[in-house]
């Protein structure tokens, strides 16, 4: 008797549920679909009006071009691009409202629509082409102003500030009309499944209450056991039942009961595991953390002893070649242009111990420059002059070679102490990595790629070379290869990357290429300003 009273409840309420559900889908597709429509009209709509005021913005930028010198046409490239996105974005819209629509009336006034946009379509084609032929060239400005406004406002004799206004106040209506259309299915859907739900909520309370007449006791011990369940006791059995159904019925439970049990003490068994190894993977943790930092500490203490260690002799060098050009007991002329070599030097070296100084405080500091357009033939016989200077003060052997055949009109922008420092630096690596007879090669040219005029500064050696694994490596900071480690154990590995820093805030690139124990190729790379040739 239990069993078919409860089946028959079951049957009644599984039914429902059903119902409930299938009426639930077929509301939820119908609000869906409205809302969907909803936000196809509302896109529509902003997207005639971004239009609208990205062509109004067009005619302001012509008046400006018209009535002042400015000349720059980027403004009106990126309006006429976005003119021609909202069109893309309105036939799109426009198809997937054609696809949604659920009347004749929505078919006419999306015909209607497309109609207009393939206007507007031809009109900002027009419009584009006109625009980029110069407005003003011809010199009659009123004339000109006359005809881009025509060709702005009409197209065959329609007014185009009509249809687009026509155009979004259809949209605006019709978008009213899909918002009232998605709120009134929503309410509806609301209304039907809350009513399936109280008849549903009714139905269950009178079976419920014809069903617990009759199983108040064996219900009772089943509470009991799951009110034991959610207090953790999880050891609770319910005793036995003499009804079949609920005697399998407290079996089952007291099979679950057990089940969780033994879940619930391999649980804890695995959290404790967890537990203990995400300790140990935290102390380890902590454990690599310190040693980054005491990494961190030991590297800026090296550098800043390194800074201080050759302070000293700067200074002292300094000191003593202002001592040499005051000394009354000599004979100047004889020591006074090296002494004002050796104060220079040491003027420069205490600069660029400033900056290793400042490379540990402050990155940041060093990206300050100052770029100042010079051109091209006199930065060239600036950077052939320190060659050839290092040439001498090194006594090595440095060939310079130039083909500046269009270096003419340009001009490059550049801070000059900066990239001298940069070529410096490449032509020091070049001299300290090779052997003491052999030639170095500095060739300088003008070349183009992807429409950007470069000056190529290349510096040749034959020294030990670099490996190939080692190549995108030898600018970053304090690394150094094993081959220039054993060539020169004296380096500190932060030229290059200096370098790499100076020619990127000169908007340059630095190439290097090389084959161990071949040579190397740098090639410092600045842009130029083709200012004169394009005016």
């Amino acid at each position: 008797m239990y069993r078919n009273r409860l089946l028959f409840a079951l049957s009644v309420l599984v039914a429902l549920c059903i119902v409930q559900a299938v009426v639930a889908v077929w509301s939820s597709n119908v609000a869906r679909e409205h809302m969907q429509r909803s936000q196809v009209a509302n896109q529509l709509l902003s997207e005639f009006i971004t239009l609208g005021a990205d062509k109004q913005r067009l005619k302001v930028w012509l008046a400006q071009y018209l009535l002042t010198t400015d000349q720059a046409t980027d403004e009106r490239d990126r309006l006429l691009q976005q003119m021609q996105r909202s069109l893309i974005v309105l036939d799109e819209l426009l198809a997937r409202d054609q696809q949604l629509a659920v009347n004749q009336q929505d078919i006419t006034d999306i015909r209607e629509q497309v109609r207009i946009l393939s206007i507007l379509e031809v009109n900002v084609a027009t419009l584009a082409q006109s625009l980029q032929q110069e407005p003003a060239a011809n010199g009659n400005e009123a004339q000109t102003w006359t005809l881009l406004i025509e060709t702005f406002d009409r197209l065959e004799g329609l007014d185009l500030r009509r249809l687009i206004a026509q155009a979004i106040e259809r949209q605006r209506t019709r978008s009213e009309q899909a918002e009232t259309a998605a709120v009134d299915a929503i309410a509806r859907a609301r209304l039907i499944v809350a009513g399936l739900a109280l008849i549903g909520s009714l139905l269950a309370c009178v079976f419920a209450y014809i069903l617990l007449k009759g199983l108040y006791a064996p219900l009772s011990r089943l509470l009991e056991g799951t009110s034991a369940l959610v207090a953790g006791n999880f050891k609770y059995r319910v005793a036995a039942i003499d009804d079949k159904e609920f005697r399998d019925l407290a079996s089952s439970f007291n099979d679950m009961a057990a089940t969780i049990d033994a879940a619930n003490m391999r649980e804890a068994r695995h959290r404790q595991e967890i537990e203990l190894e995400v300790a140990q993977r935290t102390a380890q943790l902590q454990h690599a953390m310190e040693n980054l930092r005491q990494a961190e500490v030991r590297q800026k203490q090296f550098l800043a002893d390194i800074s201080h260690e050759l302070r000293t002799p700067a200074t002292s060098i300094q000191g003593e070649a202002e001592i040499a050009l005051r000394g009354t007991d000599k004979q100047a002329s004889e020591y006074q242009f090296s002494l004002r070599q050796i104060v220079a030097a040491s003027k420069d070296l205490a600069k660029r111990i400033d900056e290793l100084l400042m490379l540990i405080r402050d990155d940041q500091k060093l990206g300050q420059v100052t770029l100042t357009p010079m051109q091209a033939p006199e930065l060239v016989q600036v950077l052939v002059d320190q060659a050839q200077s290092f040439a001498t003060v090194s006594q090595r052997n440095i060939e310079v070679a130039c083909d500046l055949a269009d270096a003419d009109a340009c001009d490059v922008a550049v801070e000059l102490d900066k990239l001298l420092q940069a070529w410096q630096i490449i032509l020091d690596n070049a001299v300290k990595y090779s052997p003491p007879n052999s030639l170095i090669r500095v060739l300088i040219d003008v070349a183009s790629e992807m429409n950007t005029t470069y000056v190529n500064v290349s510096v040749t050696d034959r020294g030990i070379g670099i490996k190939s694994d080692d190549i995108g490596r030898v600018t970053e900071r304090n690394f150094r290869a094993q081959n220039a480690r054993q060539a020169r154990p004296d380096g500190l590995g932060i030229g290059l990357a200096l370098a790499q820093t100076i020619v990127s805030q000169h908007q340059g690139r630095l190439r290097i290429e090389s084959q161990v124990n071949q040579g190397t190729c740098v090639t410092l790379q600045l842009p130029t300003l083709r200012s004169s040739v394009d005016a």
